[in-house]
């Protein structure tokens, strides 16, 4: 079986391997002009290389199978030992574990407590959002949130304050903690729910 190139370059699948159901035509490809990905000259002279000089050359493969693709290929090693690689040890680099669970006692009931938080949306090639402000609220207790959309940080706030009102309002209860950070428009926020209007009672 050949494939020919569209150049005329011919690809023969000459090995033939028999199954119980047929054949399999197999080729074999002998490398000369790439390795893992770096371009290696083919010369008449032994290259001299060291062993990090290798390991860069063969794509940061570790360190056996730079010793063995170096002699296969003919090349001469100067030294037998390499310090540590830093690029490897970025790539193998991971965040430190960070625990799942939170010793914070979760809500027993809905209501009692709700986290809220704010998103800037960006703009992606050809799509702009007119209301950039992504607002999220969460009970603690149900996971049950609400969320909507505002062109400025601060314009959630009395959409907030309503449904806060409502929820205590329909629940009876007689505060609610909201988790959020100390951001300005928060602090408005933690102004404007005290005020007269709406006499939110938060912690």
């Amino acid at each position: 079986m050949t494939l020919i190139s569209p150049d005329g370059r011919e690809l023969k699948f000459d090995i033939v391997i028999k199954t119980p159901k047929g054949a399999i035509y197999a080729t074999i490809l002998k490398r000369n002009a790439e390795v893992a990905g770096a371009e290696i000259q083919k010369v008449e002279k032994v290259q001299k290389l060291t062993l990090e000089e290798a390991h860069k050359k063969l794509g940061h493969c570790d360190i056996e199978k730079a010793r063995r693709t170096a002699k296969a290929l003919g090349w001469h090693l100067s030294d037998g030992v390499m310090n540590p690689c830093a690029s490897c040890a970025a790539g193998k680099a991971k965040q430190k574990n960070v625990p799942k669970a939170s010793k914070r006692q979760k809500s027993t009931e809905p209501g009692q407590m709700i986290f809220h938080d704010i998103s800037t949306i960006g703009d992606r090639e050809g799509v702009k959002s007119p209301c950039k402000q992504w607002h999220l609220m969460v009970d603690d207790y149900s996971m049950f949130c609400i969320t909507g959309q505002n062109k400025t940080k601060d314009a959630f706030i009395e959409p907030f304050c309503k449904v806060l009102k409502e929820m205590i309002v329909r629940l009876k209860r007689k505060n609610v903690i909201v988790r959020m950070d100390n951001s300005g428009e928060n602090k408005k926020f933690q102004e404007r729910s005290s005020d007269a209007d709406w006499q939110l009672s938060l912690s």
